[in-house]
C-alpha cells in the first residue's frame, strides 16, 4: 500500500523567517514555506536562490592544482604540443570533454579527443588508451569526469613521458596519482565552495581559468546538460551553471545541441527537458555502443545537413536503448513472477544475453515494481557484470560490501553500484543478501512511501500558486520539483487519451464546489479501475491548451467505495462468471465447510497483524465476494487500507481482496465453494445461479441465433447478449453447456471460435453444468 507522508514536517517552521522571505520575494506563504524547508532560512537566502546568476560563479583557481594545470596547458599550446582530451562515455563526460576539446581548438591548441568503449574497456583510464595516445605523438592527457583512480595508467603515461592533468569529480582514494596536476572538488586538502560539482563542471572551470568567465559561458549548454544529467545537487554553483545554460538553450544554442533537440522534437524551457530529454539521448550513445557519435554531435560548432543526421541517428540510438531496456525489464519480471522471487528480500537476477550498458536503468525499473532492491547482471567474458538499484530505506551498498571478498569488481553508493561476479557465485550471493537484509532491517523497508512538499485543497491550485513555484526553477537532484498532495478529492469526467491503447486519463479533480484539470500518464497500464475519491500525489502545472492550472497525478491512493468495487467487479467480470459456473459444477450440494465466519475473520486479521504483505483473500464469485465485503472486519480492513482490492494491471505485494490467487502471495483465504462456506453464502449462490440458469426452450432459441452468426465470425460476450437478448449471465451459461456438448468451440474469454456439428444429436443432460445448475435450482424451490 503507498504512504503518502511529508518529506519535512511543517509543524517545525518559523513563522516570522518565512513571513520575512515572503515580503522579500513576493512568493505565496505555501512557496515561502517550501524555501524555508530546503534550508532556506534568511530573505536575502531565497534572494539569492531566487536570482542564480553569473556572480555565484566561483573563482576557479580555489580548485587544487588549478594554477599548475593552466601552465602546463599554456606550455603545452607555446611549445606546439599536441594535447589528447580523455572523457568519460556518459552525458557528463562527453558534454564536458567536449566544451574542453572545443575551447582548445579554437585556441589554436593541436587536439584529439577519446573515450573509453563502456563494453569493452570499462569506465576511466586504461592502458591501451595511454599507449594509442602515445602512438599519436600526444605529450598530455587532461581526462574529463574520470582518472582520479586511475593511479597504474598514470603511472604508464609517466614512463611513456606524458604528463596528465586530472579533472574529475568522484571520490578519492586514499592515495592521490602520482601527477602534480590533480584538479578535484573533492580532494581532502580542497577548499573550493562547491564540492559537488559535476565532472563537466571540472571541466567548466578549467576553461574559465584558461580564459575568463565570458568565454567559458561560451560552452555553458553543454556544462549545463552535463550537469543536470550527472544527478549531483542543483544547488549553489550548480544551480547558476544549469540556470544559465537553460538560458543559452533557450536563446542560443550550440549547434549540436540545437541539432539535438530539434531533432527529437524536444522545446527546452527547464532543466526538466534536459534531464528526460536531452541527457537519455546523449548517454544512449556509450551505452549501446561507443560515445563517438555523441562527442561528434557536442562538439560541433557550425549547423548542417550532416549533423542532423548524426542527431537522427543518435534519437535512433536511444529508441534501441528504450527497447532494449524494455526487453531486459520483461525479462527479469518474467523470471521474478516465474521463480517468485518477489518474496525475496532482494532479487539478483542473471542472462548472458543482456546489455551490461542498460541493466542499471532495468534494475531500477524491477526495483521499483517490487519495492525490493534488485541487481541485475550481463553476461562478458566468462564473468556477470551487475549494476544494483535500491529502494529508499535499505542501503544496498553495505548490504554488497559485506560480501566484496568474493567480487572481481565493485564500487558504487547507498542506492546503486556495479559489481562483477564469476557465475557461480550467483545463487550464494543471492541468498547472502537477502540474508543480510533480513537481519538488518524488518518490513517496514518494504513499503511504499511517496513523500510531498505540501498538502493543498484543490481551491488552493490557482496560477499564481503554479508561477510561484516555477520561480524555484531549474529543478533536479536537491531541489526537486515539489510535490502536491491533495487528499480526498473526487474523480470526476473521467477519459482515456492518447495513441495505440489510450493509456492515459484525463479527469476533474473536485473537492467542496472547487475543480481542476487532472491527467495521469500511463495510467492504463498500473489500474484497470478507479473509485469515486482519492488521495492524489502530483505536480501542478499550467494547461498547454485552456491556460488553465492542473495537476500531473504521478500516485493515486483509492479509497474504498461502491465505484471502486464495481470497477473491481466489471474489470474481473469474465473471470468471476467462469468461477461461478466451475463452482456450481463441482457439485454445490456436497459442499460444505466448518470454518465459521469468526474463524474465518480471525484467521485473515492474524495474519494482517502479523504481517502487510504476501496474503490474498480469495472471492472468486459475485455471491463470494459480496459476503466477504458484508463481514464489518474485512470491509473494516478495506477502508483502512490493511487491505486493498486487486486489480490484476501490475503486481503488489499487500495483502489483498482478488478474484484469484495472485502470484507471490503464500498465504491464501478462499472465500466460496472450497472455502469459507456457509449457509448464507449458500443461499446466495442458489439466488445467483436462478440469473444464470436458462430452460431448453430459453437455450435452444440463443442456439439458433448463434447458428446463424457466419462460421468464422467471432462473437465477444457482450455482443452476444445483444444478438441473443439475454442477460450476460445467460449468455455465459449458455455457451458453458454449448461448449461441453461440443456444439461451439470458445477461448478463454469466451468468444465463439467455431460452430461445430458433427450430426450426432445432443441431450441437454449430457451437459455437466446444465445438469448441475438445473438439480441446484430445483432444490431451492
Amino acid at each position: 500500500m503507498i504512504k503518502f507522508k511529508p518529506r519535512v514536517s511543517s509543524a517545525i517552521s518559523d513563522a516570522h523567517q518565512i513571513e520575512q522571505i515572503i515580503k522579500a520575494t513576493g512568493l505565496s506563504s505555501r512557496v515561502a514555506q517550501i524555501l524555508w524547508q530546503r534550508d532556506i532560512k534568511t530573505a536575502a537566502d531565497a534572494q539569492r536562490f531566487l536570482n542564480p546568476g553569473e556572480e555565484h560563479i566561483h573563482d576557479p583557481f580555489l580548485l587544487p592544482d588549478m594554477a599548475a594545470s593552466v601552465e602546463r596547458i599554456k606550455r603545452a599550446v607555446a611549445e606546439g604540443e599536441i594535447v589528447t582530451v580523455f572523457c568519460d562515455y556518459d552525458a557528463d563526460g562527453t558534454c564536458g570533454g567536449s566544451a574542453l576539446y572545443v575551447y582548445l581548438q579554437a585556441s589554436g591548441v593541436s587536439v584529439n579527443i577519446m573515450s573509453p568503449n563502456r563494453h569493452k574497456e570499462g569506465y576511466g583510464l586504461n592502458e591501451a588508451a595511454v599507449r594509442e595516445i602515445d602512438a599519436n605523438d600526444s605529450t598530455l592527457i587532461i581526462t574529463v569526469d574520470c582518472g582520479i583512480t586511475n593511479l597504474d595508467e598514470i603511472e604508464v603515461a609517466k614512463s611513456l613521458g606524458i604528463d596528465v592533468i586530472i579533472t574529475d569529480h568522484h571520490e578519492c582514494g586514499d592515495t592521490l596519482p602520482e601527477t602534480p596536476y590533480v584538479v578535484n572538488p573533492k580532494r581532502p586538502d580542497s577548499e573550493y565552495p562547491c564540492a559537488f560539482i559535476a565532472g563537466c563542471g571540472v571541466a567548466f572551470k578549467l576553461i574559465q581559468a584558461l580564459s575568463n568567465l565570458e568565454t567559458a559561458l561560451q560552452y555553458i549548454d553543454l556544462i549545463a546538460i552535463g550537469t543536470v544529467t550527472d544527478i549531483v545537487p542543483l544547488l549553489g554553483e550548480n544551480r547558476a551553471i544549469v540556470h544559465l545554460g537553460v538560458q543559452k538553450m533557450k536563446e542560443s544554442p550550440s549547434a549540436g545541441v540545437e541539432a539535438l533537440a530539434r531533432v527529437a522534437g524536444i522545446k527546452i524551457t527547464s532543466s526538466l527537458g534536459v534531464s528526460f530529454g536531452l541527457g537519455p539521448r546523449i548517454n544512449a550513445a556509450g551505452r549501446m555502443d561507443t560515445a563517438e557519435i555523441a562527442i561528434e554531435i557536442l562538439s560541433a560548432t557550425t549547423r548542417s545537413n550532416q549533423l542532423d543526421e548524426k542527431a537522427k541517428a543518435l534519437c535512433a540510438l536511444n529508441d534501441l536503448r528504450r527497447a532494449e531496456v524494455d526487453k531486459i525489464t520483461n525479462s527479469a519480471q518474467e523470471l521474478v513472477m516465474q521463480n517468485e522471487y518477489m518474496n525475496d528480500s532482494a532479487i539478483l537476477l542473471a542472462d548472458e544475453d543482456w546489455n551490461t550498458g542498460v541493466i542499471g536503468i532495468a534494475a531500477a525499473k524491477i526495483a521499483d515494481k517490487f519495492t525490493r532492491p534488485c541487481v541485475l547482471f550481463g553476461g562478458a567474458d566468462g564473468l556477470l557484470v551487475g549494476s544494483a538499484r535500491s529502494i529508499d530505506g535499505i542501503n544496498m551498498y553495505e548490504a554488497l560490501d559485506a560480501f566484496s571478498e568474493t567480487y572481481e569488481k565493485f564500487g558504487g553508493h547507498a542506492q546503486a553500484a556495479g559489481l562483477t561476479i564469476k557465475p557461480e557465485m550467483l545463487d550464494s550471493l543471492r541468498q547472502n543478501i537477502c540474508g543480510y537484509i533480513d537481519e538488518h532491517y524488518d518490513e517496514s523497508a518494504f513499503v511504499q512511501r511517496k513523500v510531498y512538499d505540501m498538502s493543498l485543497k484543490v481551491s488552493e491550485i490557482t496560477g499564481k500558486l503554479v508561477k510561484d513555484l516555477d520561480r524555484l526553477e531549474p529543478f533536479g537532484h536537491g531541489n526537486e520539483k515539489p510535490v502536491v498532495a491533495v487528499m480526498n478529492a473526487d474523480i470526476t469526467q473521467t477519459k482515456y487519451v492518447g495513441k495505440g491503447i489510450k493509456p492515459h486519463l484525463k479527469f476533474g479533480m473536485s473537492q467542496d464546489g472547487a475543480s481542476l484539470d487532472a491527467v495521469s500518464f500511463f495510467f492504463k497500464s498500473n489500474h484497470s479501475f478507479v473509485s469515486r475519491s482519492c488521495d492524489f500525489l502530483g505536480e501542478v502545472g499550467i494547461n498547454d491548451f485552456n491556460s488553465k492550472p492542473q495537476i500531473v497525478v504521478r500516485h493515486m491512493a483509492m479509497h474504498f467505495d461502491k465505484r471502486l468495487v464495481d470497477s473491481f467487479i466489471s474489470a474481473h467480470k469474465n473471470q468471476m462468471y467462469r468461477q461461478f459456473l466451475d463452482e456450481v459444477t463441482l457439485d454445490l450440494q456436497s459442499s460444505t465447510s466448518d470454518m465459521s465466519e469468526q474463524e474465518f475473520t480471525g484467521g485473515v486479521s492474524r495474519q494482517m497483524d502479523k504481517s502487510r504483505f504476501g496474503m490474498c483473500v480469495v472471492a472468486g464469485t459475485m455471491p463470494a465476494l459480496n459476503r466477504l465485503l458484508g463481514i464489518d472486519p474485512i470491509r473494516d480492513a478495506l477502508q483502512s487500507g490493511a487491505l486493498i482490492l486487486y486489480d490484476g494491471r501490475d503486481y503488489k505485494s499487500d495483502n489483498c481482496v482478488a478474484s484469484a490467487p495472485v502470484s507471490g502471495h503464500r498465504i491464501v483465504y478462499r472465500a466460496g465453494v472450497g472455502g469459507f462456506f456457509d449457509e448464507q453464502m449458500r443461499i446466495s449462490y442458489l439466488e445467483h445461479a436462478q440469473a444464470f440458469f436458462a430452460p431448453r426452450n430459453e437455450l435452444l432459441a440463443t442456439y439458433k441465433t448463434i447458428s446463424q452468426f457466419a462460421a468464422d465470425e467471432r462473437k465477444t460476450m457482450h455482443e452476444i447478449t445483444e444478438d441473443c437478448g439475454v442477460t450476460y449471465e445467460k449468455a455465459a451459461f449458455a455457451l458453458r453447456v454449448f461448449s461441453e456438448l461440443e456444439l461451439i468451440e470458445v477461448d478463454k474469454s469466451g468468444k465463439i471460435l467455431a460452430l461445430k456439428n458433427d450430426g450426432e444429436k445432443k441431450e441437454l443432460s449430457d451437459s455437466l453444468c446444465y445438469r448441475s445448475f438445473a438439480a441446484l435450482i430445483e432444490k431451492g424451490q
